[in-house]
């Protein structure tokens, strides 16, 4: 690095000739450049040992001391971030824990030795470790599960019309809300627009989470909470997001989806 150089450069010539103004001022500047605002000071002071009138070592001086007290007071403000941060992660994370809501972990990331037997277990789709990755959320909005100040969860959640192929998303679905409270928002005053035939009417909706592994649905009650929901056994949580089919009941379409698979209810 040609500053770091210079200022090799110019301490051993300082030692070399004697110590002056000059190199004081050079030496200085070199670690002004670097951001080494401590050494630019101790410069600016062993040369005003020498030379305690120049003025521009004592400029110098002021303006590596005001940036040398900025630069720490930016490095305990990101230290006392970073703590905040941490104590947060590990309280949405105990939170998640503590519900005992389980986090989905494919057959291939399983860590080596786990060869649970239960159904909830490695080789087969299972509890991921927990931690932030596994709460990141694929949704380009960003969105992620977050503990509110009253400790409550509210999670990203995403809702599948597999019978039109669309989507609706919901960044922050607290977790003490039922389903029903959302969806009668959503399908209340005004139907979407791709529900060319009008039957996405509140009361005639139908909810499932999907067990693929399994290959079952299990048809869930409007009025349960979220969080009901989320501790099921076989609910997993993933990428993050929580996610759920749609459909309307008595179509042709909702006949022909459920004919092909396993229906348990809640």
């Amino acid at each position: 690095m040609p500053g770091c150089r210079r200022s090799i450069y110019v301490s051993n010539i300082m030692h070399k000739i004697g110590y002056d103004s000059f190199w004081g001022s050079a030496g200085a500047q070199c670690c002004m450049e670097l951001r080494n605002f401590s050494g630019a000071v101790q410069w600016c002071d062993e040369g005003l040992k020498a030379h305690p009138t120049d003025n521009k070592l004592r400029e110098l001086r002021a303006t590596a001391d005001k940036h040398k007290r900025a630069a720490e007071r930016d490095a305990r403000k990101a230290k006392a971030k970073e703590k905040k941060l941490h104590g947060e992660k590990e309280a949405l994370l105990g939170a998640i824990k503590e519900r005992g809501i389980k986090l989905f972990q494919p057959m291939n990331s399983c860590p080596e030795g786990s060869e649970g037997e239960g159904d909830d277990e490695c080789p087969s789709a299972g509890i991921a470790q927990l931690n932030l990755d596994t709460l990141s959320s694929l949704e380009v909005t960003g969105a992620q599960v977050f503990l509110d100040e009253q400790g409550t969860l509210h999670w990203p959640v995403l809702f599948l019309y597999p019978e039109h192929q669309q989507t609706d998303f919901i960044s922050a679905f607290c977790e003490n809300n039922s389903f029903g409270d959302h969806l009668s928002v959503m399908f209340g005053e005004e139907l979407p627009p791709w529900d060319t035939d009008r039957k996405y009417h509140p009361q005639n909706l139908q909810l499932y989470f999907e067990d693929e592994e399994n290959e079952t649905l299990y048809q869930v009650d409007l009025n349960m909470s979220l969080v009901k929901i989320l501790q099921h056994k076989r609910f997993f949580v993933k990428a993050g997001t929580p996610s759920f089919m749609v459909l309307a009941k008595d179509s042709s379409f909702w006949k022909q989806f459920i004919s092909r698979r396993k229906i348990h209810g809640l």
